[in-house]
């Protein structure tokens, strides 16, 4: 009799198998549909991580490997960061691997809506500044679709002190100046004796960004002072436009957000 027990409970296990596999095979149904506020709070709240090389490699020396990890919206705020441009001209020539790991990271978080969401990341000292970034992933709305928004902000790292108190002290040029060193601070690592990283793949991309900011900026040669040279024709070109957008200092000030990135998100049913 327990050899018959034996039996029946081998049959009864693999029929208990069958089902399970057979549960298992059934497809997943799709999620509901959802709206642009879901899905920004979605990239707000779930998190992910990405490995990218940073730094030119040459000679014996291999670009160092780097991980970069929080929220999505946070990624997508730091490729915009990394996506810089000065009245057109690129500044961040080194960032592409950076960017391109972020998008297929978002691609991969918007997998059931790819097709129908686009989101954008912008930043901006100020409205309208010659100097922004922006990053964008996910397709374009169809012609004659209802396309729902949603918009959340992102704070990023930057440099910047007190901007207002810098205005009534040094005008335009202050308002300027706090910009500058927000921007560059994080960018360049430009500090107050504007000391370049040591040798190596880093040192090479560091070298690499002075140029893409200096061929912008008009900035020759300046040898050993040349990131002084690019802040100092920074400061330049960003007093000049805020004069001309603002009626004071003071105003300016207040329009300044160098600290958080605009992420706008778009759905429309497919």
């Amino acid at each position: 009799m327990r050899a018959v027990s034996t039996v029946l409970d081998v049959a009864v296990f693999l029929l208990l198998v069958s089902a399970a596999v057979a549960t298992l095979a059934v497809p997943a149904a799709d999620p509901p549909p959802s709206g642009a506020d879901e899905t920004a709070e979605a990239l707000a709240a779930t998190t992910g991580n990405v490995t990218y090389t940073s730094g030119a490699s040459g000679g014996r020396s291999v670009a160092p490997t780097r991980t970069a990890e929080g929220t999505h919206a946070e990624l997508l705020a730091r490729a915009a960061m990394a996506n810089l441009t000065l009245d057109g001209v690129a500044l961040a020539p080194t960032a592409d691997p950076f960017r391109v790991a972020v998008a297929t990271e978002l691609e991969t978080a918007l997998a059931w809506s790819s097709e129908r969401v686009s989101v954008a990341a912008t930043w901006e000292p100020y409205p309208d500044s010659p100097i922004r970034g922006r990053m964008a992933v996910g397709a374009r709305p169809p012609t004659g679709v209802d396309v729902s928004t949603a918009t959340l902000t992102v704070p990023v790292p930057t440099t910047a002190a007190s901007v207002s108190s810098r205005a009534s002290a040094r005008g335009y040029r202050g308002v300027a100046a706090a910009v500058a060193d927000a921007l560059l601070g994080p960018m360049l690592g430009a500090d107050r004796d504007l000391v370049p990283p040591a040798r190596g793949p880093v040192r090479r991309d560091w070298e690499r960004r002075v140029d893409a900011y200096a061929t912008a900026l008009d900035v020759d040669d300046a040898g050993e002072n040349r990131t002084a040279a690019v802040r100092a024709r920074l400061v330049d070109r960003l007093a000049t436009d805020l004069r001309e957008r603002y009626d004071t200092p003071a105003n300016a000030a207040e329009a300044v957000t160098a600290g958080r990135v605009r992420v706008v998100v778009r759905e429309w049913s497919s």
